[in-house]
């Protein structure tokens, strides 16, 4: 049985690992998963039926469509600013999109305590910008739905956050 070179043999293994390495989610597709629990996804909501369809990896574009109510969330990293991301939400109504800028320079995931019901986690430090006029672009803590993951598996949360953390955006030394 004749040998084959290793040349061969190691660029056959690239050929099959490299499937797998185009399937890791970029920084904005996971920023898009930490703050608004966006993938591509189908299943039952309070309303009917919600569908989430992933039409763009960079910006990290997805169409949203709850019980035939549709709008699009596009998540993009600031240029150079490895921690920072602009959301805008837009609607199919032709309202005017509602963007934010959030920096997870300072972000930690905590678990916080509420009363008679179960602990949920949060982002302690996460900061936010609305971009519009009436706030004059002050950056201030997010309001606590901004800082609150929309879903409930306290597990992948803390694994996407941490792949974040080592992938894309190493915190703040002090």
């Amino acid at each position: 049985m004749p040998v084959m070179p290793k040349s061969i043999v190691l660029a056959g293994l690239l050929l099959v690992s490299a499937p797998g390495a185009a399937l890791a989610q970029n920084a904005e597709e996971t920023a898009a998963f930490l703050l608004f629990g966006l993938e591509d996804m189908e299943a039952p909501g309070p309303n009917g039926l919600m569908r989430v369809t992933q039409t763009a990896k960079s910006p990290a574009e997805y169409v949203v469509d709850l019980a035939g109510r549709t709008g699009t969330i596009k998540v993009a990293q600031i240029s150079d600013e490895k921690c920072r991301f602009t959301a805008e939400r837009t609607s199919a109504g032709g309202e005017t999109p509602v963007r934010t800028n959030f920096s997870f320079e300072r972000a930690t995931l905590v678990e916080e305590a509420r009363p008679g019901q179960p602990p949920r986690l949060v982002f302690a430090g996460l900061q936010c910008r609305a971009l519009d006029e009436t706030t004059r672009n002050l950056t201030k803590p997010c309001p606590a739905d901004a800082a609150t993951p929309p879903y409930g598996d306290a597990t992948r949360l803390r694994r996407a956050f941490d792949f974040f953390r080592s992938s894309f955006c190493r915190p703040l030394a002090f």
